[in-house]
């Protein structure tokens, strides 16, 4: 295939939408708020599509106009279906994820959503029956409420951890399906054993840039994970006898450990 193909007529159509929003799919309603046309329904083939080339183009064409209300487009799923999708960076706030929180979805990729807060957690549970596959890669701030909810202006959504206290209530406890979990970059005090600890499907999991004192809770998926990323981090004598023990492993990547033996023996760890 050519590395210069050109896009398909989906794409272009879809991106023609996403410029012209007003003109096709939508209507201003208080000349502010963007609503779908009343006839119109939308199936998570296009849904899923609009989403993540909204996402696209906020980030790549700086003369693209940023809808404060397009995630309200998705809040019905009986006019529109969502089921996989991709975000990311500081143009995601809580209100966005909430505005979808009526969807099944299947896969929600957050990467780098710094301005996510301790709302979205309870956002993340109403999907916790569908969702097979989730990445919350680089939210630094997820796991964070305010400690004086209302005291900061509306400028002042990037959370400051010295001025947030961290949750450590939220569990994944019901969300049966998921499978693919990447929690790198988790702000560092969460208990990952606990968070962890009801999740029964787990066959892929990253926990880059995470310290951990232990990881001998891994072996509660010994029989199941298949893949384990642990990128930028120390690894200990302890964490090393944990991996081995995971007869299902097939994938692994992780740093050298900061250990005075030769580099040999971790390779055979892994092979």
């Amino acid at each position: 295939m050519a590395l210069d193909s050109p896009d398909s007529l989906m794409a272009l159509s879809i991106e023609y939408c996403l410029r012209n929003l007003e003109g096709t799919l939508c209507y201003l309603l208080d000349n502010e708020t963007l609503r779908l046309h009343p006839d119109i329904f939308l199936p998570s083939e296009i849904c899923d599509k609009l989403v993540n080339a909204y996402m696209e183009l906020v980030h790549a064409d700086h003369n693209f106009e940023l809808h404060q209300s397009f995630f309200l487009l998705f809040s019905d799923p009986r006019s529109t279906r969502l089921t996989r999708v991709q975000l990311r960076e500081d143009t995601v706030l809580d209100q966005d994820l909430e505005a979808i929180g009526s969807q099944d979805l299947i896969e929600l990729h957050l990467t780098n959503c710094e301005k996510l807060t301790s709302k979205s957690l309870q956002t993340l549970g109403s999907f916790r029956h569908t969702l097979v596959s989730l990445s919350l890669f680089g939210c630094s701030n997820l796991f964070y409420e305010e400690e004086n909810p209302g005291g900061y202006e509306n400028d002042d959504r990037l959370v400051n951890p010295s001025r947030q206290v961290l949750v450590k209530d939220f569990t994944f406890q019901g969300f049966s399906r998921l499978r693919l979990l990447n929690l790198g970059r988790l702000a560092e005090g969460v208990d990952v054993e606990t968070l962890l600890r009801p999740l029964s499907s787990l066959t892929s999991l990253d926990l880059s840039g995470i310290k951990l004192c232990k990881a001998t809770f891994l072996t509660q998926w010994k029989d199941r994970l298949s893949s384990l990323v642990l990128y930028n981090m120390d690894l200990s004598e302890e964490h090393i006898q944990t991996i081995a023990e995971l007869i299902q492993l097939r994938y692994s990547m992780g740093e050298q450990p900061r250990l005075h033996r030769k580099p040999e023996v971790f390779l055979k760890v892994f092979t």
